[in-house]
C-alpha cells in the first residue's frame, strides 16, 4: 500500500497496480499531478481521510486525460465515492469528472492555474492563477478552515507541503506569508527541495511520485524524509550540475520592458535533460522581477524553436507573438509559450516586440 499518516484513522491508500491485484472496496480517489505541487496537496487532503483509498498520477505534467485512467479498471462502488482531484488540466478531464458526478461522486476539485465552469454539485476551490497560489497552498487553506482543532504535527506538516508547492511552482510570494509560522531555515529549505521537485518533473518524472506520496504520509517531517531520500539528492545533483553548466551560455537581452534569453543550442538528449532548467530559469527570473516579461528561446528536441514568457499577462503577450509565426500559444495567464518549426531569433523576437 502507498502509505498511512500519522493518524490511526487514516486511509488505507493503494496504488492503480496493488488495487487490481487487490480488488478492495473502495472510499474515495485522489488523482493528481505528479510535481511536488499536486503530491504535496494529495498528501494534505489524503491524511483527513478513512478507509481505502486510489491515488493515481500522470507521467507527464498536465498532458492526458488522467480522469479516465480511473474508469479502466472497472470500479463497482457500493458507497458514493470521495474523490480529491489536485493540479489536473479541468478542461482535459471533464468527461471523466461527468462520470464521476454520474457514480454520485462526492468531488472536491482544486487547481491553481485557472477557474472554470464544471459540471454538477462539485467542491470547486479551484482559483485563477497568481503569484500567490500553489494547488497545495489552496489545499492547505482548506485544511485549516475544515480542521482547525488538527493536532500541531498535522498542521506543521500540511503547511510544509504548502510551501514545498509553492516552491515547486515559484510561488515566492506565496512562500512569504508563512515566515510568521514556519522557521527561516525550514522555508529556505523547503523552497530548495520544491525547486528539485518540479525539475525531476519536468525532465518526465524521474523521480516516482507515488512513491514520494507513500513518504508524504507516512513520514512525520517532510523536510528529513526529503533530505535523506538518495533518489532525491540524486536529482538534486543532477539539478545543481545543469543548472550551474547550461547558466554560463544563456545570452541575456533588455529591451524596454522584456527581458530575452537565448539558451544554448544543445543535442536533443541534452535539450531533454535541459528543459526542466529552462522552466526553472524562467519561473525564477519572473519572481525575482515580475514587473518585466521574461522571453526565452530555446531549440525542443523535435528540432523545433520553442518560446516561454512569464508575467503578469503572458499570455496575452504569446498570442500577440505567435501571430507572426501562424501558430495559436499554449499556457495561462503568467506562463505561456509555443512552439513552432519556424526560426525564432534574438533579432526577429525584438523586431516582433517592437511593433507590438
Amino acid at each position: 500500500m502507498i502509505g498511512n499518516s500519522l493518524k490511526t484513522t487514516s486511509p488505507q491508500v493503494y496504488s492503480k497496480e496493488e488495487y487490481l491485484e487487490k480488488r478492495v472496496e473502495l472510499n474515495g480517489i485522489a488523482l493528481y499531478d505528479g510535481d511536488g505541487d499536486g503530491t504535496g496537496a494529495a498528501a494534505i487532503w489524503l491524511a483527513q481521510k478513512t478507509g481505502n483509498y486510489l491515488a493515481i498520477t500522470n507521467t507527464r505534467k498536465n498532458k492526458r486525460d488522467l480522469v479516465n485512467d480511473v474508469f479502466d479498471l472497472n470500479l463497482s462502488p457500493i458507497t458514493p465515492l470521495k474523490v480529491g482531484i489536485f493540479d489536473i488540466d479541468a478542461e482535459q478531464n471533464l468527461e471523466g469528472i461527468e462520470k464521476l458526478l454520474n457514480m454520485n461522486s462526492e468531488i472536491d476539485f482544486f487547481d491553481h492555474h485557472t477557474r472554470i465552469q464544471l459540471p454538477g454539485e462539485i467542491n470547486n476551490y479551484s482559483k485563477p492563477d497568481s503569484r500567490e497560489t500553489s494547488t497545495a497552498s489552496l489545499v492547505y487553506l482548506f485544511f485549516k478552515e475544515r480542521y482547525p482543532t488538527a493536532e500541531e504535527t498535522d498542521k506543521r506538516k500540511a503547511a510544509h507541503l504548502a510551501i514545498l508547492g509553492l516552491a515547486n511552482d515559484g510561488k515566492s510570494s506565496g512562500i512569504e506569508k508563512f515566515s510568521q509560522e514556519i522557521a527561516k531555515e525550514e522555508i529556505e529549505r523547503l523552497t530548495y527541495l520544491g525547486k528539485v521537485l518540479n525539475y525531476s518533473a519536468n525532465l518526465g518524472n524521474t523521480l516516482d511520485f507515488r512513491e514520494i506520496l507513500s513518504q508524504f504520509l507516512k513520514t512525520p517531517n517532510i523536510i528529513t524524509y526529503l533530505n535523506s531520500d538518495p533518489k532525491i539528492t540524486s536529482a538534486a545533483s543532477n539539478m545543481e550540475n545543469s543548472v550551474q553548466e547550461l547558466i554560463q551560455k544563456v545570452e541575456k537581452t533588455e529591451v524596454k520592458n522584456n527581458v530575452l534569453y537565448t539558451f544554448p543550442s544543445q543535442t536533443p538528449r541534452e535539450i531533454i535533460t535541459s528543459n526542466a532548467f529552462y522552466q526553472n530559469f524562467m519561473n525564477q527570473s519572473a519572481a525575482e522581477d515580475p514587473t518585466k516579461y521574461h522571453l526565452g528561446i530555446f531549440k525542443m528536441a523535435d528540432g523545433k524553436y520553442g518560446l516561454a514568457i512569464r508575467g503578469e499577462n503572458a499570455l496575452d503577450l504569446a498570442e500577440k507573438i505567435a501571430k507572426h509565426y501562424d501558430i495559436k500559444p499554449l499556457g495561462r495567464k503568467t506562463a505561456a509559450g509555443f512552439g513552432t518549426s519556424k526560426e525564432i531569433n534574438t533579432s526577429g523576437l525584438l523586431r516582433i516586440l517592437g511593433e507590438i
